[in-house]
């Protein structure tokens, strides 16, 4: 009883660290898509191009 509770919680763990971990790929990857559409211009400063 002990021992499959725990084996089963081992397998939550596992599939919520897989969930986070893909999460992070995910948006990584949206960061790396936006940094590839709107790129800084030459001009643009740490403020940006406002400042």
């Amino acid at each position: 009883m002990i021992r499959s509770n725990f084996i089963a919680s081992l397998e939550l763990m596992a599939l919520g660290m897989a969930g986070i971990f893909a999460f992070i790929l995910v948006f990584y990857g949206l960061v790396l898509a936006l940094i590839r559409l709107f790129p800084a211009g030459k001009d643009a400063g740490p403020g940006g191009p406002a400042s």
